[in-house]
């Protein structure tokens, strides 16, 4: 695995732990801005609900879900779908083409 698709993995990894970290709970998420950077090791801030995600590892986290995405299209994966769509739904211009891709997902027979 390439460097640039191992740090899309481990962004969209950490943001897929913030969600399930508290499942039936509302999670406070702030998109930050190049000036604030999480703490060195860490790839996101992760506090009890507020969660706040670099621009950067926002964008990389993305094509790790649209990778898992292309990847289900093609084949079934170990990679639970639902969690790729709710990393690209912090992306907004691609708020109507993921609920399409997810709505065809689920149409699609195993």
């Amino acid at each position: 695995m390439e460097d640039s698709a191992r740090a899309s993995r481990a962004a969209y990894e950490a943001i897929v732990n913030a969600f399930q970290s508290k499942p039936d709970t509302a999670l406070e998420i702030e998109i930050l801005p190049p000036a604030i950077a999480p703490p060195e090791g860490c790839i996101i801030f992760h506090e009890g609900i507020n969660v706040g995600i670099p621009k950067k590892a926002l964008v990389a986290a993305f094509l790790a879900a649209t990778r898992i995405f292309k990847k289900r299209s093609e084949q079934a994966t170990l990679d639970r779908p639902e969690d790729a769509f709710e990393v690209s739904l912090l992306v907004p211009q691609f708020l109507m083409s993921t609920s399409t891709k997810l709505l065809i997902w689920f149409r699609s027979p195993f």
